[in-house]
Formats: structure tokens, C-alpha cells, sequence
């Protein structure tokens, strides 16, 4: 169980990164709109930090998205070959 959590929350990083690029928003200006230091993002992005759920919430709001729907994306990812 702990292997499936921690690669769960590897992918929640991962797709932080890619909707990020995806709207076009630098690491800076995510970190701005959800109240956080960019450090912290770049950290979460490439997997140097676990994100907790408080941060999760408002990086998924700054990226237009809901929470369950970032979560979901991840599990989907980790049930594939």
C-alpha cells in the first residue's frame, strides 16, 4: 500500500506540471495564484516533495480544476500497464 501512495502522489506532481503547461502558466505565477512559493511547486513537479492535500486544493483551483477530478486523473494513471 505504502509503493501505491507514494506513486500516486508522484503522479499528482507530474500532472500539476503538465496543466500547468498546459494553461500556459509558469511555476511562478501557479505558486502566486495558489498562495504558495514557486520553490515549492518546482519541488512537487519533479517529485523532490510531497504536496499535502491543503496545497493540492489550491494548486488544482489555480489550475481550474477540481481537486477529485486531479486525483482521478492520477489513480487512472497508476492502474495502466
Amino acid at each position: 500500500m505504502e509503493q501505491h501512495n507514494r506513486q500516486l502522489v508522484l503522479l499528482v506532481g507530474r500532472l500539476i506540471g503538465r496543466h500547468r503547461r498546459q494553461v500556459g502558466l509558469s511555476q511562478e505565477t501557479l505558486a502566486e495564484k495558489a498562495g504558495l512559493h514557486p520553490t515549492y511547486i518546482s519541488l512537487v513537479e519533479t517529485n523532490k516533495r510531497s504536496i499535502g492535500i491543503a496545497a493540492a486544493h489550491a494548486v488544482a483551483v489555480a489550475l481550474g480544476l477540481k481537486l477529485s477530478d486531479l486525483l482521478a486523473q492520477a489513480e487512472r494513471l497508476l492502474k495502466e500497464p
